[in-house]
């Protein structure tokens, strides 16, 4: 018993050499941190200040494609009057296809029948015509011999007439329904892009199923709606701004709806945008309409920073530098409105911003 009453004492006195070797340690290596260096960097200063610019008035828009057609095997190309299964689709898409190129193949299974009754109809047609034919003339011997009375000719006489329509009526539904056929092979009605496909080859298509879409991506506009307020502030052939992505574009009044909308009250504004890498067909866009003015703060674009994807800008006081989260809004030219972050007076980086952490000295030069 009083072997291991001695063990344990042994044991807890190395625990205690142990601990107090760790502190000792780690209070060695604390007394050894460096404190970070402070970096001098050259920097030119902006002095941030109101400035007075156009106010806007911000409207969701869409991009779409003045030429957006459904295509299918009708000869509108609008909708499909004659059932057939899809034999073979030739694009994907997003491609490009030039006008009259053969976008999709459709075989046609109950109007390949119906184009040969119509034909039985028009072979009836023209068998009942000729026996009534050959009766109409006997029919008018008879009658000029007096034989028959007027009444009986003038009968036969109905019917001969009755065939003849009936064998043109015949001849015309298969010859319109004849022509139909070359519609089941689908071509380009213009340059343009496919935009999106509603079948798969096999299927087979009913009435009014469009089967592939085609658009026009070099003759685009912004679509929006307005309000009565700021319906007053906007003309045709003026120009507008629109935001994409962040990015500024002009866009020019084409179209301005004369009446508004049942529901929501508001007034449809068409604008004719010029069409580049950045602008297509779908996209969400805003419309902006200038309706006055209105004091904001603008710095240069250039100072704007992504630090762990939070927009911000290197703020200068004291000669100290101190990156600031910053909200932007609408780009005025090489400039960015700060929505809030920023006040009146602040100075703010410009030049060798990659070189510039927190705390460094700034010299403005």
């Amino acid at each position: 018993m009083v072997r291991f009453e001695s063990w344990r004492g042994q044991v807890k006195l190395l625990a205690q050499f142990i601990l107090l070797f760790f502190v000792i340690f780690i209070s060695s290596c604390s007394n050894n941190k460096q404190e970070p260096k402070i970096e001098h960097v050259q920097s030119k200063l902006f002095t941030v200040k109101q400035t007075e610019v156009t106010n806007y008035a911000s409207f969701p828009a869409t991009i779409i494609s003045k030429k957006d057609i459904n295509i299918s095997s009708s000869p509108l190309n609008q909708f499909t009057f004659y059932l057939g299964r899809v034999d073979k689709i030739l694009v994907n898409i997003g491609e490009h296809v030039k006008k009259g190129q053969l976008l999709v193949v459709v075989d046609p299974i109950q109007t390949q029948n119906t184009i040969e009754q119509m034909r039985q109809n028009v072979n009836q047609a023209q068998a009942n015509l000729d026996f009534v034919k050959a009766n109409y003339e006997r029919y008018a011997n008879l009658y000029k011999e007096n034989v028959i009375s007027k009444e009986e000719f003038e009968k036969m006489q109905m019917q001969y007439k009755t065939a003849k329509a009936q064998l043109l009526s015949a001849k015309a539904a298969y010859n319109g329904a004849s022509s139909v056929m070359s519609y089941f092979n689908i071509t380009a009605p213009f340059d343009g892009v496919v935009a999106n496909k509603f079948v798969d080859a096999g299927q087979v298509v009913s009435p009014m199923q469009p089967i592939i879409s085609l658009i026009d991506p070099n003759d685009l506009e912004v679509k929006f709606y307005v309000d009565e307020n700021s319906l007053k502030h906007i003309t045709i052939g003026e120009k507008i701004p629109i935001v994409i992505n962040k990015k500024t574009f002009k866009a020019t009044i084409s179209t301005i709806s004369p009446k508004a909308d049942n529901i929501t009250h508001t007034y449809l504004i068409k604008a004719k945008i010029e069409p580049n890498e950045y602008v297509q067909a779908g996209e969400y866009a805003i419309a902006l309409i200038p309706v006055g003015y209105k004091k904001v703060i603008l710095v240069p674009k250039s100072c704007i920073l992504k630090r762990a994807g939070i927009e911000g800008v290197i703020v200068v006081k004291n000669n100290i530098a101190n990156y600031q989260m910053v909200e932007t809004g609408h780009q005025r030219g090489n400039f960015v409105e700060i929505l809030s972050g920023l006040e009146p007076n602040d100075k703010i980086a410009t030049t060798n911003l990659s070189a510039i952490n927190n705390g460094d000295v700034i010299d403005d030069r």
